[in-house]
């Protein structure tokens, strides 16, 4: 393939860990869920429930308003790089922009 004949690039980034410094979902379990979430993440990780199983179930068994989740997630730390690296897929020039998700 040559070089005018590049396929676009796109980016696939999670959040945990990429784009704060550590795991929001595991703070948002450690602070706010249930006792049975714990249960629930290691039959998830014998595999013996779905990603959505576990989620949805841990979900269900926090207590926590939304704006009580959302103030703590406020708190989260941004990892100082994340914003350089979108500037490379996005630069202000919009020229060679790249597709994020």
């Amino acid at each position: 393939m040559t070089r005018r004949q590049r396929r676009p690039i796109a980016v696939l980034c999670d959040f945990d860990g990429t784009i704060t410094i550590g795991g929001v979902l595991d703070l948002l379990y450690k602070e706010f869920a249930g006792p049975e979430c714990w249960d629930l993440v290691q039959g998830w990780m014998r595999g013996e429930l779905t990603t959505p199983q576990e989620l949805q179930g841990c979900f269900a068994s926090m207590n926590a308003s939304r704006a009580q989740m959302e103030a703590r997630l406020d708190t989260v730390r941004i990892d100082p790089s994340f914003p350089e690296f979108v500037l490379i897929l996005w630069p202000p020039s919009g020229r060679n922009a790249m597709s994020f998700a």
